[in-house]
């Protein structure tokens, strides 16, 4: 009897040489955390806390085999009644300083919610938190998380010093690119998110 539950992912990398093109060697990677491996299938559900590994993993493949999403108009949830919401706002990248970035229409492909931006446009992750609580919200965007290009760092590990940010109940958040520090005095707190080749 095959089980429901998603216990890990296997990851395959092949490591090529740039001149001749051959692999030299694969490696293997087993993912076993539920939430890695939601993102690196890019899934969008919506995971109870309470509920149990079993109960998730299930929802996990659930979503990856019958992907979807609710969206009204520029808003995107996923699910009709998420109190989580997440837009794209967008402008160019000509004159941006003064220019405020407008929410773009959402629509949905095969279950998946897209946006169409230009190369040499500039985005903006728009949240808004309905839920009676704070959350902590984190992102990767191509696979890169938001913190990746941080300088604020944990002494010990070299890691970012920070994963998530928190969002107050009823209230929204604008990234506005990748964080890069928390020092007040810099005007470089975030490296905006540029689409290019």
């Amino acid at each position: 009897m095959t089980s429901l539950r998603l216990q890990a992912e296997r990851l395959t990398l092949n490591i090529d040489d740039k001149t001749t093109g051959d692999t030299i060697k694969p490696i293997s990677v087993f993912i076993r955390r539920l939430r890695d491996i939601a993102a690196i299938e890019g899934v969008t559900a919506s995971l109870d806390p309470s509920d149990d590994a079993r109960d998730q993993g299930k929802n996990i493949r659930d979503r990856l085999n019958n992907p979807s999403v609710f969206v009204d108009g520029t808003r995107v949830r996923s699910k009709q009644d998420s109190p989580f919401t997440l837009q794209l706002a967008v402008k160019p990248s000509v004159g941006s300083d003064t220019t405020p970035a407008k929410p773009r229409q959402a629509v949905v492909d095969k279950g998946q919610a897209f946006v169409s931006i230009d190369k040499g446009e500039l985005y903006e992750l728009l949240f808004h938190n309905g839920s009676p609580g704070e959350v902590a919200v984190s992102f990767k965007i191509d696979g890169i998380d938001g913190f990746t290009f941080s300088d604020d760092r944990d002494k010990k590990t070299g890691q970012p010093q920070f994963s998530h940010f928190i969002v107050p109940a009823g209230q929204s958040l604008v990234i506005p690119g990748w964080f890069k520090t928390i020092d007040p005095t810099r005007k470089d707190n975030f490296l905006r998110f540029l689409v290019t080749e």
